[in-house]
Parts: C-alpha cells; structure tokens; sequence
C-alpha cells in the first residue's frame, strides 16, 4: 500500500511538472488565423465593380505558433474592413468611407453581415460587423462597390471583441495574449507590388519593412480602381 501511495503521488507530482512545463514552453503570444477570400483577386478593377470578402472557416482555428487547432466558437469575434489611398501624398486614410464605396450584404441575410462605418482612433474610418457563426463555422461576406478611382490597399481584419468577456479555451494556457492573423486567397493574390510603386513612404518604407506582420497578417491587399 505504502508503495502504492507512493507512486501515485510521484505520477500527480510528474503530470503537475509536465503541465507546468508545457505552459512555460508555449508562446507569450497565440495567433490564430483566419482565411478569407477576396474576389476577384485581379489587382484592376472600375468604378462601379463590386469585391466580395467571404470568410468561411470553422470555429476550430489553427494557432501558428502551437500548430495546434483550438475551439474558440465561445469567443465573441468582430470584423472591420479599412480602405487607404496609396497614389496621392498626402495618404487618404478613408475617413470619409462612403466617398470611396458603397457596401452590402450581397447575400441578404443580416448573420453574415451585421455592419456599420466606423471611424477609428486616429481619424480611419472603416466598416466594422459581427464575425458571425452558422452551424459549427465562422462566416461573413460583405460587398464592396467601388465608387472612386485610385490606387488602394485594403485592410481585411478579424479579432477578439475585448470589450466582452471571454472564457479560457481548453488547451490553453493562462496569461498569454491572442489576436487573430488573416490568410487572405491563401496567401496569394495580394498584388503587394504595388506598395513598392506608391509615392508614400508609408507604403514603400514603413509597410514594405515588415511586410508580414504590417500587410499580410492585417488582411492586406491592394487594387487598382480605374474611372
């Protein structure tokens, strides 16, 4: 028995080290991501085309640096779509969106688009919605018609609405951040050459230096719109 007691503490003492050990190896920082589409992935467009954003992804998301798979359906989750100038100096921010583009639910039904302009610290402003959930998947599609010509980048993001309260997801460990990443087209199509072609350095300089983290993980992709 003494032998039996023994061992049991020795297997809870070794489970509590393993589980602590596995918390101090995992990352400071979670990131999920979330793909999304964008069509058509042309880099030019006119004056009255219409873009669609789909996102369309079950509520179990990949996490990047765990390369682990995580059920985050109780997190409350929003979207917002920004849409900056890049050919003119100074850089339109949009903060007059409804003069660049009209948008709507090309599909009628208020849970795959719950939106509103917004207007964000620092004067942007931008089209924020709901990252809604239809069965066991994320989805939200919205319609951008084009009313401006110009050259732009847009901004396709998904993230925690921090105002609400979220619980800890299993399988992960307390006091770490998390913030949502985007895959837009899989990674391709994003015509991010135009950045280098903008006159601002906002864009040629700032954005082209850490292009990963500043354009691709934000759900950056930039377009041509032409009278």
């Amino acid at each position: 028995m003494r032998h039996l007691i023994i061992s049991i503490c020795f297997i809870l003492v070794f489970l509590s080290y393993s589980c602590g050990k596995e918390c101090r190896d995992a990352p400071s920082m979670y990131e999920f991501v979330i793909p999304a589409s964008v069509i058509p992935s042309t880099d030019t467009l006119h004056v009255g085309d219409t873009l669609y954003i789909t996102i369309d992804t079950p509520t179990s998301v990949y996490e990047r640096n765990t390369q682990e798979e995580y059920q985050v359906a109780d997190w409350q989750l929003y979207t917002y779509t920004k849409m900056r100038r890049m050919d003119v100096i100074p850089e339109e921010y949009g903060s007059e969106i409804n003069n660049i583009l009209e948008f709507t639910d090309p599909l009628l039904d208020p849970l795959l688009c719950q939106c509103y302009p917004n207007t964000f610290s620092g004067g942007t402003s931008g089209i924020i919605g709901d990252l809604g959930i239809v069965g066991d998947r994320f989805r939200y599609e919205i319609a951008l018609i084009l009313k401006k010509e110009g050259v732009y980048q847009i901004d396709q993001v998904a993230n925690i609405d921090w105002d609400s309260n979220f619980p800890l997801i299993d399988g992960m460990c307390e006091g770490r951040a998390a913030e949502f990443v985007m895959d837009i087209n899989n990674g391709h199509h994003s015509n991010a050459y135009l950045l280098h072609e903008s006159p601002s350095e906002y864009f040629n300089t700032w954005v082209v230096s850490k292009i990963e983290e500043r354009f691709y993980d934000q759900g950056g992709f930039c377009i041509v719109v032409l009278d």
